[in-house]
C-alpha cells in the first residue's frame, strides 16, 4: 500500500491545513474519504499519519477509531514540543527540536515555524 501526496498513492492527502498546535487533514484511504486532526503541526506529521492509516487499513482495523486517535498525538520530547514561557509583559513560545538537529529535521522545523 503506497501513501503520500501524489494522485497515484493508495492513501493520499486530499487537503491539509497546518495550524499552530495541530494539523487537519482530509485523505483518501483506499477509496474511503477520511477527515481527521493530528495533535501536532507539521507537513511531515501529515505524511506520517498517512502511513499509520495505510497500516490500519492493511490489517482491516477500525479506520475511524485510528483517525480519532491521531488527534491525541503530542510531540515527543525534543521533537517539536512547544512550551509557553512568561517573558516580560507577555509570553513567548519555545519550540524544542533538540532531539535530531540534522539538516532535514531543522528544515522541517523551520518550515513549520514559518507557517
Amino acid at each position: 500500500i503506497s501513501f503520500g501526496a501524489s494522485e497515484g498513492s493508495d492513501v493520499r492527502t486530499i487537503k491539509s491545513r497546518l495550524h499552530e498546535d495541530c494539523s487537519t487533514v482530509t485523505a483518501d484511504v483506499l477509496g474511503t474519504l477520511v477527515t481527521f486532526k493530528i495533535g501536532i503541526a507539521g507537513e511531515h506529521w501529515v505524511s506520517n499519519s498517512l502511513a499509520v492509516l495505510a497500516a490500519v487499513a492493511a490489517v482491516d482495523a477500525d479506520l475511524g477509531l485510528a483517525a480519532l486517535a491521531l488527534a491525541e498525538m503530542q510531540p515527543p520530547k525534543g521533537r517539536g514540543r512547544r512550551h509557553r514561557v512568561d517573558y516580560r509583559d507577555g509570553e513567548i513560545t519555545v519550540i524544542d527540536e533538540s532531539y535530531n538537529a540534522s539538516q532535514v529535521a531543522m528544515l522541517a522545523a523551520i518550515s513549520g515555524l514559518g507557517r
